[in-house]
């Protein structure tokens, strides 16, 4: 029998995110529905919402945070589609942990064990910022699984990483004060005021809380793996994006290179956290794109 590997350092940690996370789940549409799916790396929590027969759409969540911060886009999704956010089993959310995803292919395997405990044949696939790499990552690695990728400020996956961004987030993991967490957060949205707002919240409760750092990062992709994306993709990064290497505008084109059927959009006054600080557009860009 596998044993889980903890995400929080104490039970008295643990349960003050669980806390934490049912406020931010509190503000999605009370259809919602909590699942469980087991995986070979352990027992994945899912969020469901929408028509159970409508098309059905994956939303992987960003490094740190959890499904519950889809909030701001389930409700502008849900009429037309079958919403799945799962809580990655290596970050802070109610999935359990048996074993580490360590590589792109854990990764790509985890989704594909997800899709068939769910009982989805072909999905739309949506993810932000590490989610979004994970999409795209399991997008190359099963295509003919995927009927639309959406990807918003993917980590990595067309660039580089800035060192800010791991400095950043390193400070916050390892010094745990209010202050660098709040400052990493405020860092990467256009938003002028983050506290109190109940995702930022629920982040700076694990990343206080927390018992080990995933083993897997996001990289860029090879363009042999883009040459897969057949299917219709979506890019979307906010115009004040800070976690690449190179401009906004520059990572698009680049996009644009390795995917010549991209449909790509830079969000005016948009940070990293553009499904956030500008959720009304980024939705209007999703909706447009994924019921076409």
């Amino acid at each position: 029998m596998s044993t889980a590997i903890p995400h929080f350092r104490s039970t008295a940690g643990e349960a003050a995110y669980r806390s934490a996370y049912e406020r931010t789940l509190a503000l999605w549409p009370a259809e919602r529905e909590a699942l469980e799916v087991k995986t070979s790396f352990g027992t994945t929590r899912v969020n469901g919402v929408g028509p159970h027969q409508a098309p059905p759409l994956i939303m992987i969540h960003g490094f740190g945070f959890s499904s519950t911060q889809w909030y701001t886009s389930a409700p502008t999704l849900m009429s037309d589609m079958r919403i799945y956010a799962p809580d990655v089993p290596d970050q802070f959310g109610l999935s359990t942990l048996e074993q580490p995803l360590q590589t792109p292919d854990n990764y790509a395997r985890w989704v594909g064990e997800l899709l068939v405990g769910l009982q989805l044949e072909r999905v739309a696939l949506a993810g932000h910022s590490y989610g979004g790499w994970i999409a795209a990552n399991f997008a190359a690695h099963q295509p003919e699984r995927v009927t639309r990728l959406s990807l918003i400020s993917p980590a990595a996956t067309f660039v580089p990483l800035t060192i800010e961004f791991y400095i950043r987030g390193i400070l916050g993991g390892m010094l745990g004060k209010d202050w660098t967490i709040y400052g990493m957060v405020k860092w990467m949205t256009t938003l002028r005021e983050v506290r109190g707002l109940e995702i930022v919240e629920q982040f700076k409760t694990g990343m206080q809380n927390m018992a080990q750092v995933p083993a897997g990062f996001p990289k860029v992709l090879d363009p042999a793996e883009f040459a897969r994306l057949e299917m219709p993709v979506q890019l979307i990064i906010g115009d004040h994006e800070v976690i690449y290497t190179k401009r906004p505008a520059t990572v698009i084109d680049r996009a644009r290179q390795l995917i010549p059927h991209l449909q790509a959009a830079l969000i005016p006054n948009g940070g990293h956290a553009v499904t956030l600080d500008q959720a009304a557009e980024t939705n209007q860009h999703l909706q447009t794109f994924l019921l076409n």
